[in-house]
């Protein structure tokens, strides 16, 4: 092995975010695992009824000809071990036989991710080390899971914003990289998708707090949230940015959209008789996203379309660059330099 297990624990126990964690992962099976062929990290979710496999992050050796999709290496029987919490090892024929470990992270709600391990061999002793180190990198993760949600509403809070944004405009950049070698007719279908930062605020908030106690606003608050999951894509994130104020960015989405989706989620707001306080609403501004803006610039163009939605009437849905063009807003100058948010 080219480092010990106590370098790789300190390693992994270092990182503070998650996708920085999941890279130190496999980085470090790299340098336990003398004859490593790949190693990928499975995000697992429950899609309509159907379990799906999503790669996270991979590392490839040199003898892999190609990557099979792991929902074509798992049985719907060995997905049920894996599901109970128990690793699972057999052979994969490639141009040449390898030994695949699969390894099941889980979290309180059961299944949450897969490791996997190709390798020409892996001795007992090797299996027994990488689940060990397995169950710790699925105690930090736990740690920094909680770390990232609100306590109340258990959707993101709000220090994780900036990181989740930037990481999403990162994605876009690689994504114009690929279309350009995409054929005509995918490039075609990808025009018109744009990302959309969204902010929320509940109305006369502070008036359910006083006419009937924080205990009834906090359930108001609980319902919100969870009235949010019901209405967005499990891939949009969700966010609580304090008080009666919360954050959505939409992934790639075409305008009219994003606005239907938000006009379906302020129309199930005011429909809905909350108990006791009964009905209330829900202002909302959005804005693109675009790589020439700084995160604060985009946060900033959504805040101007709900201030104009909350000054003129409320209960209703405005983009930040149609009223711009409307002349019903004044046009944000872009900022020189590098801005933080916190």
């Amino acid at each position: 092995m080219k480092t010990s297990i106590i370098d790789s624990v300190v390693t992994i126990t270092q990182q503070k975010e998650i996708s920085a964690l999941e890279s130190c992962l496999l980085d470090e099976i790299v340098n336990l695992c003398d004859q490593l062929q790949r190693t990928a990290l499975y995000n697992v979710e429950q899609e309509e009824g159907v379990w799906q496999y999503h790669e996270l992050c991979s590392r490839d050796g040199s003898g892999m000809s190609h990557n099979k999709p792991l929902s074509t290496v798992i049985s719907q029987q060995q997905f049920q071990v894996l599901e109970k919490g128990e690793a699972l090892q057999f052979q994969q024929q490639d141009q040449r036989q390898y030994q695949c470990l699969l390894i099941p992270i889980t979290q309180e709600h059961g299944l949450y991710a897969i490791l996997q391990i190709i390798a020409g061999e892996l001795s007992a002793d090797f299996q027994y080390l990488i689940q060990a180190i397995t169950r710790i990198y699925g105690n930090f993760i736990h740690l920094l899971i909680e770390s990232e949600r609100d306590k109340l509403t258990g959707l993101f809070n709000r220090c994780t914003f900036e990181t989740r944004l930037k990481r999403l405009l990162i994605g876009q950049a690689k994504q114009e990289i690929d279309e350009a070698e995409l054929t005509v007719e995918r490039r075609q279908e990808c025009q018109g998708q744009q990302a959309w930062l969204v902010m929320l605020d509940i109305d006369h908030f502070k008036q359910v707090n006083d006419n009937f106690g924080h205990v009834y606003g906090d359930e108001v608050l609980l319902i919100f949230s969870q009235l949010m999951r019901d209405v967005f894509r499990k891939k949009d994130l969700l966010f609580r940015f304090g008080g009666e104020e919360f954050v959505v960015i939409l992934e790639p989405i075409p305008f009219e959209n994003a606005k239907a989706a938000l006009e379906r989620f302020r129309q199930s707001i005011e429909e809905y008789d909350f108990p006791q306080v009964g009905r209330i609403s829900v202002s909302i501004g959005f804005a693109k996203i675009s790589q020439e803006d700084y995160p604060l610039e985009i946060l900033n163009f959504a805040d101007k379309a709900l201030y104009y939605a909350k000054t003129n009437g409320r209960n209703q849905v405005r983009n930040y660059h149609d009223l711009v063009q409307q002349g019903l807003v004044e046009q944000v100058e872009h900022v020189i330099g590098d801005i933080e948010l916190f």
